[in-house]
C-alpha cells in the first residue's frame, strides 16, 4: 500500500496543480468579461484554489504519504461536500456547477489512483448527492437529461476505474514475479561466478578472460576416497563429500578465497583472481593447514581411513568465463598445472609447496625442503612441504 502511494505522488501533485489552474483562469477570465458569477464565486473557488495547492504541498510529507490514501478520501470528501453546498448559496449558478460535479467525480475515481474500493462508496454517494441538489434546484422535466448523463458518466468512470486499477496490480504482479526471478537468477549466477564477474556478465560482457600475474593455486585431494566409495552406500558417500567440501567452502570464505571447482574428491581454490593482493600465497597456506585440521576431525569422528594431499603454487594466470550453458569461471596456466602436480606428488597427509611460495613466505611458515622432485611434464623442480605459521604470523599483513 506505501509504494502504491509513493507512485501516484507525481499524478496527484499533477492532478492539484491542474486543478489550481483550470479554477484559475475559469475565475480570471469571468473577472475580464465582467460576468457577476465571477466575483459571487471569488471566495469558493479562491477556497478551492488554497485546498488544491496545500495537498500539493503536503504530498512532499512521507508521512502524509504513508497515509496517503486516507488522506486523498478526506481530501475528496470535502471537495464533494464544498461543491454539494455551494450550490446553498448560489442556486442561480447549478448549471455551471455541472462539470465541476463531473470534473470532481473523474478526479475522484481516475486520475489519483484512489484505489478501487475507497474510491467507489465516495463517488457513488457524491453522485447521489449532486443529482439531489440538480433536482432540487431544476425543478420539471428539466433535470431528467442532466442527472441522467451525471449517473452514466460516473458508470463508465466506474469501469474504467476498475480497469486501471486490475491493470496496475496486474503490472505490480508481474514487476514483482520479475524482480523475484531476476534475484534468483543472480543469486544463481553467484553461486558459480565471483561477484566481480557475475556483475560484468549482467551488464553485457560475453568473452571475459582476464591475466593475473601473482595468483596462487591450491588443489586437494582427499587420500583413500575411491577405495572408500566401494564400500559405501551412495547416498553415505555424497553425505560424507558433502560434510567436507562444505567445511572447505567455509574455510575458503574466510580466508577470502576463489573457489573454482571440484572434481570428484579434488578441491580447487586460488587467490588473486578476479581481485589480486598482496598476501595471497599466506593466506592460501593458513586455509591449507585448516582444511588438513577440518579433515582430520571428520575423519576422527566418523573413523573413516583418509588423509589429504594438497599442493600449491603461485605466479600468472589466465582467467576467464567459458562455455554458453552450465558456465564456470575456470583458470588456465603453466601455474595452475604446477599447483596440480604439486597436490599429485605430495605424500598423503602434506602439504606440498613450490620454491616460489617458499620463497615469498619464509619467516612466516615453518618449511621442510624435499630437495628437487620429478614433476611430470616439468622435469626436477625443488618442493617443500608447509609446516606451522611462525608464531606472532598475522594473515592481514603484506
Amino acid at each position: 500500500m506505501v509504494e502504491s502511494n509513493r507512485r501516484v505522488v507525481g499524478p496527484v501533485r499533477v492532478l492539484g496543480l491542474l486543478y489550481a489552474a483550470v479554477i484559475a483562469i475559469v475565475t480570471v477570465f469571468d473577472l475580464a468579461v465582467g460576468e457577476p458569477i465571477g466575483t459571487e464565486l471569488l471566495p469558493s473557488r479562491l477556497f478551492g484554489i488554497a485546498g488544491a495547492l496545500l495537498a500539493v504541498w503536503l504530498s512532499r510529507f512521507d508521512k502524509v504519504v504513508r497515509y496517503g490514501q486516507a488522506v486523498l478520501a478526506v481530501c475528496f470528501v470535502l471537495l464533494h461536500a464544498g461543491l454539494y453546498l455551494s450550490v446553498d448559496y448560489y442556486p442561480d449558478y447549478v448549471i455551471t456547477a455541472v462539470p465541476l460535479f463531473l470534473m470532481a467525480l473523474a478526479m475522484n475515481l481516475v486520475l489519483p489512483a484512489l484505489i478501487f474500493r475507497i474510491a467507489v462508496p465516495i463517488a457513488a454517494v457524491a453522485t447521489f448527492f449532486y443529482a439531489q441538489r440538480m433536482t432540487a434546484f431544476m425543478p420539471g422535466v428539466t433535470y431528467t437529461i442532466p442527472v441522467f448523463y451525471l449517473a452514466a458518466a460516473v458508470l463508465v468512470l466506474m469501469v474504467g476505474a476498475y480497469a486501471s486499477e486490475r491493470g496496475r496490480r496486474s503490472a505490480w504482479a508481474a514487476a514483482r514475479a520479475l524482480a523475484r526471478e531476476k534475484a534468483r537468477s543472480e543469486a544463481l549466477l553467484l553461486n558459480v561466478l565471483p561477484p566481480s564477474i557475475a556483475e560484468r556478465m549482467n551488464a553485457g560482457e560475453r568473452l571475459i578472460a582476464d591475466t593475473h600475474e601473482t595468483a596462487t593455486i591450491l588443489f586437494a585431494d582427499i587420500v583413500g576416497f575411491t577405495p572408500l566409495s566401494r564400500t559405501m552406500d551412495p547416498s553415505s558417500l555424497v553425505a560424507l563429500l558433502d560434510r567436507v567440501f562444505t567445511d572447505f567452502d567455509a574455510i575458503a570464505d574466510r580466508y577470502d578465497l576463489e573457489k573454482i571447482k571440484t572434481i570428484g574428491d579434488s578441491y580447487m581454490v586460488a587467490a588473486g583472481t578476479p581481485v589480486e593482493r598482496p598476501i595471497e600465497p599466506q593466506r592460501v597456506c593458513l586455509a591449507a593447514l585448516d582444511m588438513r585440521t577440518a579433515l582430520g576431525a571428520i575423519v576422527r569422528e566418523l573413523g573413516a581411513s583418509l588423509e589429504m594431499r594438497i599442493g600449491i603454487h603461485c605466479g600468472p594466470v589466465v582467467a576467464g568465463v567459458i562455455g554458453q550453458r552450465k558456465f564456470i569461471y575456470d583458470i588456465w596456466g603453466d601455474t595452475v598445472n604446477t599447483a596440480s602436480r604439486m597436490e599429485s606428488t605430495a605424500p598423503p597427509g602434506e602439504i606440498q609447496v613450490t620454491e616460489a611460495v617458499a620463497s615469498r613466505l619464509r619467516g612466516r611458515f615453518e618449511f621442510t625442503p624435499r630437495g628437487e622432485i620429478e614433476v611430470k611434464g616439468l622435469g626436477r623442480m625443488p618442493a617443500f612441504l608447509l609446516g606451522a605459521p611462525i608464531a606472532g604470523i598475522d594473515d592481514t599483513a603484506a
